[in-house]
């Protein structure tokens, strides 16, 4: 049995969107990224759990 997700096309849209604007995206992680984990910096979320098991890596989503 093949499954989809009803998401699956929107994805497939997004990727290669992303793809054909590499260097846009590339300059988006560097100017949005950034200033973000400095936030979660200084609210006391410095490290990430992900290391730990998908549920963990899920609180840190939470």
């Amino acid at each position: 049995m093949i499954q989809r997700s009803q998401f699956t096309q929107n994805i497939q849209n997004n990727a290669q969107r992303v793809y054909k604007n590499e260097r846009l995206y590339k300059k988006r992680q560097a100017l949005v990224e950034h200033p973000y984990g400095t936030l979660k910096r200084q609210w006391g979320f410095d490290h990430i759990m992900t290391k730990k098991g998908i549920k963990a890596a899920s609180a840190d989503l939470g």
